[in-house]
């Protein structure tokens, strides 16, 4: 029986070397993939994060422009502010620097809602002005930081009360 050269078909060795080849390629593939799914988790986290914290300085601009009255306690920065509404209701936003949240505080009925997390600091800033002979808060800012993943972001806004404006 007689061998011949020329016959059609790949040898063992070939088919080896394209197994190998493959299943780098495949490999490649699988790392890629693993990748973009994390980094996808991980931007989905930090966009819900941030979405979360802008709705709560939206929330607390739009309060302390509509309040009836504004406590800041001291003079200088604090990480409450308790406002009364127009309708005599009460509340505070409060920061909470041992689990990181932010707090709504309805101080009629002792309850609190949770606003945001992944706050590393909050602070409420209050310029004074005479309206008569009282001191009303004029305007208050606010600066929120907001850690998710090691990343920190600033969030600032300022706010004008209305009603005292005079």
């Amino acid at each position: 029986m007689k061998f011949s050269r020329k016959t059609k078909g790949f040898t063992l060795v070939e088919i080896i070397i394209a197994v190998v080849l493959a299943a780098m390629l495949m490999t490649a593939l699988a790392v890629a993939f693993d990748a973009s799914v994390k980094n996808y988790s991980a931007n989905d986290s930090i966009f819900k994060s941030m979405n979360m914290s802008r709705q709560a300085l939206q929330r607390m601009t739009t309060a302390i422009r509509t309040a009836g009255s504004i406590v800041l306690p001291g003079d200088e920065g604090t990480n409450q502010c308790t406002i009364e509404d127009a309708d005599g209701k009460s509340y505070t936003y409060e920061f909470r620097s041992a689990d990181n949240t932010l707090y709504l505080i309805d101080n009629d009925n002792s309850k609190e809602y949770l606003l945001c997390g992944n706050v590393s600091n909050l602070n409420f800033t209050k310029t004074t002005g005479l309206v008569g002979e009282l001191t009303l808060v004029k305007n208050v800012q606010i600066s929120m930081s907001v850690t998710i993943g090691g990343q920190t972001k600033t969030l600032n806004a300022a706010a004008v009360v209305r009603r005292n404006m005079r």
